[in-house]
């Protein structure tokens, strides 16, 4: 998620500004969410192979991850696009689409 928030090129350095604040607080609630249940998933796996927080683990395991940080940072750049450009850039709404689609 990081690397992303640091290559996503910006207009004007306030907008990596923004895109930081925004970044910062997703990724801290990502990892809160993400974290535990994983833990969880990965004790209880050996007991009860199919709850949801061992799937959960698998999933996160099977490259969740990577969706989860593109997402988180997917979001970060819109918010921080958003907040520096109210009416914001036709082009910026189709490459989140696009990426959000991927």
């Amino acid at each position: 998620m990081v690397a992303l928030l640091i290559a996503w090129p910006a207009r004007r350095i306030p907008e990596h500004l923004w895109r930081w604040l925004a970044g910062l607080p997703l990724l801290a609630a990502l990892t809160a969410l993400d974290v535990p249940i994983t833990l969880i998933g990965a004790v209880r796996d050996f007991y009860d192979p199919g709850s949801l927080p061992a799937a959960w683990a698998g999933v996160m395991a099977r490259g969740g991850r990577l969706a989860l940080a593109l997402t988180g940072a997917a979001a970060a750049i819109a918010l921080a696009a958003r907040i520096g450009h109210p009416r914001g850039s036709a082009v910026t709404v189709g490459l989140l689409a696009a990426a959000l689609l991927l």
